[in-house]
């Protein structure tokens, strides 16, 4: 800016002599936008670009933009490349669809899991499960009662959200809740959760949709006609899990707590919890701090 007032202000001749001003040593000259683009996985590309109109060029013509690490922004461009490089090199992204081959570790979609067990089992702290679309149905439980087990801090997230992606529980056919959560960072993000059935021996007759052992988070999901023998028809949360954006309606309980079931401190915020059934509570029974939830009652809370 202050090379461009004083153009402005000085006659011919600071303008002629401005012109052979270094590039990198002229503020306006040179002005990069670094953009960070995901590609494919977890590796990022960063994109240089030079936008520089003709009134704030002026006289001097259009060069050969210079090297990165000769513009101003290269050093912290490239320091803030390898930084989020190194925050990336450990996790992986998996991948699960109807349509692919199966074959392990699930890094691409052309070997895609064909059950989310799979890509769950193979995934490690910090990797990313991706689910497209489809119904997944339980052919029996895989771990914890539940057709899947997660107890490692991965997400299990859908590409196109809960319409579009299904976990169903095989209930009749099959006993045994569709979800168990048991990590402080494990997350399902974006599922229809349907038809899953916890019975038997506690902790087993309780969560027949979602399962929140030790800490663990669910998020936006629909969690509909899952039932119970004991409490929680639709979630359990059995200590410090957070439930958020899900809408919890039509499941069933013998116990407390035909959608939402808390047995310890959990949190529940942007939440619809409605026409659930149990033998008390219909809706939500135990703890819990609700924030921005509609159920009936009301539950206390902000919101």
């Amino acid at each position: 800016d202050t090379v461009a007032r004083a153009l402005r202000a000085r006659p011919a001749r600071a303008t002629e002599r401005a012109g052979h001003l270094r590039e990198h040593e002229n503020p306006r000259f040179w002005a990069p936008t670094i953009q960070w683009t995901s590609v494919a996985a977890s590796w990022y590309s960063m994109v240089v670009t030079a936008r520089m109109t003709e009134r704030e060029r002026g006289p001097w013509p259009t060069p050969r933009p210079p090297a990165l690490l000769r513009s101003r922004a290269g050093p912290l461009a490239l320091c803030l490349g390898l930084l989020l490089g190194a925050g990336h090199a450990t996790a992986a992204y998996r991948f699960v669809s109807p349509a692919g081959s199966h074959t392990a570790p699930y890094t691409n979609w052309a070997g895609a899991a064909t059950n989310i067990q799979a890509a769950a089992t193979a995934a490690s702290d910090g990797d990313l499960v991706w689910v497209t679309n489809g119904v997944y149905v339980s052919t029996g439980a895989a771990a914890n009662a539940a057709m899947i087990s997660v107890t490692n801090g991965i997400t299990i997230k859908s590409v196109n959200g809960a319409a579009a992606t299904v976990m169903d529980g095989g209930y009749p056919s099959v006993i045994a809740r569709c979800v168990y959560l048991s990590h402080p960072n494990a997350v399902l993000d974006g599922f229809t959760v349907r038809n899953g059935r916890a019975a038997g021996a506690p902790p087993n007759d309780r969560g027949g949709g979602v399962y929140i052992n030790v800490k663990g988070t669910l998020r936006d999901c629909l969690v509909f006609s899952n039932s119970a023998a004991g409490n929680g028809g639709g979630v359990c949360v059995a200590t410090n899990g957070l439930v958020e954006g899900c809408t919890i309606v039509t499941n069933s309980a013998a116990g407390s707590g035909g959608g939402l079931y808390v047995a310890a401190a959990a949190a529940v915020s942007n939440c619809i919890l409605y026409f659930n059934a149990a033998g008390a509570s219909e809706n939500y029974g135990g703890g819990g701090t609700f924030a921005y939830t509609c159920a009936s009652p009301a539950p206390a809370g902000a919101g």
